[in-house]
């Protein structure tokens, strides 16, 4: 998912960008247990990427604990994500143990070069509507 993306060779940590500070005092306040929304933008990434990444973890029917959203789209150069997340906490440890590792395979697979490191962007979650 968000992460999938780095089956173009986005390996390592991504540059992490919070929304602002509300978000962070209530996460400290809360111990990191609120529900956020992450935006995750990968320049140079392309949607058979995503795929490649996807398919190695069988997304989405190996839907993660604590994911309520997830939507992913070409953008002008690149692919965005955006989903929301139960916790901080559950979100870190899906891209340390599922995603992170299923980059790395990918990327190798197709031996790309390390591209820039992808933008993510967090912020508090208000309110969320479906229909």
């Amino acid at each position: 998912m968000l992460l999938f993306l780095a089956a173009s060779g986005y390996v390592g940590e991504p540059r992490r960008v919070v929304a602002d500070e509300y978000t962070r005092r209530v996460s400290e306040v809360e111990g990191g247990a609120m529900t956020i929304g992450i935006i995750m933008e990968f320049d140079g990434f392309k949607p058979e990427n995503y795929d490649a990444v996807s398919q190695r973890i069988n997304w989405p029917e190996n839907w993660p604990d604590g994911l309520t959203f997830h939507v992913a789209g070409p953008t002008n150069g690149g692919m965005r994500l955006v989903e929301i997340w139960d916790s901080r906490d559950q979100f870190d440890r899906w891209m340390a143990e599922t995603i992170q590792p299923a980059i790395q395979e990918v990327a190798g697979e197709h031996r790309r070069a390390a591209g820039p490191p992808p933008r993510f962007t967090e912020f508090a979650v208000h309110r969320q509507e479906a229909r």
